[in-house]
């Protein structure tokens, strides 16, 4: 578990055969998210693995996406002792009409429970409304990447 994730148990829900859909859930630990920096903690967001798209002024072709690309996650984070959330971060909504980004995060019971959402609709999208796909896309993905959560003694 030096570099990452320890498995502790995970399911995958069993679909009609025909369905395109695919549902896994697992539970895993790992000590590499916190940050000592004096009296303050960071905690570091474990950000979706969204993939890495062309940036607009490269895109040649229109983008085809068949079907939704929907993640969930729930991440919850053991506050260590003497410690409390810096202050309440407000829920993040990231909204157009190519998906939705949703993040929330609360103090609950010596835990920070982050919960986030990404949904990337299906669709066809010409190359000259690419660039405010891209917009939205880049949003999402910059916010989930740079998002740390800060506790304080």
């Amino acid at each position: 578990m030096d570099n990452g994730f320890q498995l502790v148990d995970f399911k995958i829900k069993e679909f009609n055969r025909d369905s395109t859909q695919i549902e896994l859930s697992f539970d895993a630990v790992t000590g590499n998210v916190y940050k000592q920096y004096g009296n303050d903690v960071f905690l570091k967001n474990i950000s979706f693995s969204l993939q890495e798209i062309e940036k607009p002024e490269e895109r040649k072709l229109p983008v085809q996406i068949d079907f939704p690309v929907h993640k969930i996650d729930t991440i919850i984070y053991e506050i260590p002792e003497g410690y409390r959330l810096s202050k309440k971060l407000e829920p993040k909504i990231i909204a157009s009409r190519y998906g939705e980004y949703r993040y929330n995060i609360r103090e609950e019971d010596g835990k920070v429970i982050a919960t986030k959402e990404v949904l990337i609709n299906s669709g066809f999208y010409a190359v000259s409304e690419y660039h405010d796909f891209y917009s939205f896309y880049n949003q999402v993905v910059e916010f989930d990447n740079k998002t740390v959560i800060i506790l304080y003694k």
